[in-house]
């Protein structure tokens, strides 16, 4: 099995293509589906069958999914996010929904965190002795986000750290996910913004596992996509070249057996 460089497996590579819903501005992903909510189906989706069925999966998120069969869904959502059906019966290696889910973050042009954001928390964790001002700062920080993304980044961040309550499992504690998640999630679009900033990697990192740590878990039960439809109304996987792996959790997984 090949493996590709950190550098490019970890930066943000916005989609050429803006017609559909994959390489397009969040809000006008969210108006084209016509939903009250301001989260894309496509999250509400994956996050939904990831939780349903991923939180024992040893290393949720850092085994890629076959490249095949990740365009085959990636192109179903594209043709229509609302007939997308990914249960087990259609889409049993559930490494190709997270797969798509992580492609469909990595290719928003600008990421979740928008790049003013990312570049405010970069610059406050590379001048402070802590990658991460006070929550209330924190939250008053988010919600100068457009609807779309503050409801969208809180959504992810309950379903992360949903993840991350289950590492006892699954392995992905609060360090592992932001190896995933923090260059998707924070890495700005190189649009306008310092190199420097395009390219910490590892402070990246470092601000999204203190801001899971910090951020509150998800109470109740998590909303599923009748809930989407309401408010719109009122093991068997295959291999594919990636940097992730499960050799690469901090946890010493080798003498654990997934059944």
């Amino acid at each position: 099995m090949g493996y590709i460089e950190r550098q490019a497996t970890l930066k943000r590579v916005p989609s050429l293509d803006r017609k559909g819903l994959f390489g397009v501005p969040l809000d006008v992903a969210v108006r084209r589906e016509g939903l009250a909510c301001k989260i894309p189906r496509l999250i509400y989706k994956c996050t939904q069958e990831i939780e349903l069925r991923g939180m024992s999966i040893i290393g949720i998120y850092r085994v890629c999914g076959s490249a095949k069969k990740k365009k085959k869904l990636h192109d179903e959502f594209e043709r229509s996010s609302e007939l997308v059906d990914l249960s087990f019966e259609s889409w049993p290696d559930i490494h190709v929904i997270t797969g798509v889910l992580k492609d469909y973050l990595r290719e928003l042009p600008e990421p979740l965190f928008t790049n003013r954001l990312c570049e405010e928390f970069i610059a406050f964790a590379t001048e402070s002795d802590t990658p991460l001002p006070e929550m209330e700062k924190v939250h008053s920080m988010i919600n100068t986000l457009s609807p779309a993304n503050k409801e969208t980044v809180c959504f992810i961040m309950d379903h992360l750290k949903f993840v991350s309550i289950h590492h006892e499992s699954n392995k992905m504690d609060t360090h592992n996910i932001a190896v995933c998640f923090g260059p998707v999630l924070m890495c700005p679009s190189g649009i306008g913004v310092q190199p420097q900033a395009s390219m910490a990697f590892e402070k990246h990192i470092e601000v999204l596992q203190a801001l899971l740590d910090k951020w509150p878990n998800p109470k109740g039960p998590r909303e599923n996509e009748d809930t989407v439809e309401k408010k719109k109304e009122t093991d068997h996987q295959e291999e594919d070249s990636c940097y992730h792996s499960n050799d690469d959790l901090d946890e010493n997984i080798a003498e654990v057996t997934e059944v």
